[in-house]
């Protein structure tokens, strides 16, 4: 599980300052190459989806249904 972790971690590192090296050169192609990739795409969703889920998992723990999820 750890090196699973550390092997997503790693890998969204590195596709993440690609695509804002991309994004601050202007480098429309090299964004949409990054979209293309089903690979990154679907690292991206997985990371974006456990996010969501640890977010909730903290405002259940905290008590938290404000509606106020700029804390978070």
């Amino acid at each position: 599980m750890v090196g699973t972790i550390d092997h997503l971690a790693s890998n969204l590192s590195d596709n993440t300052e690609l695509y804002e090296m991309s994004k601050a050169e202007s480098d429309f192609d090299g964004l949409a190459a990054i979209e293309a990739d089903p690979r990154k795409r679907q690292l991206f969703e997985a990371l974006a989806q456990a996010a969501d889920h640890q977010a909730g998992t903290w405002k259940k723990s905290l008590g938290t249904s404000t509606g106020d999820e700029a804390a978070f």
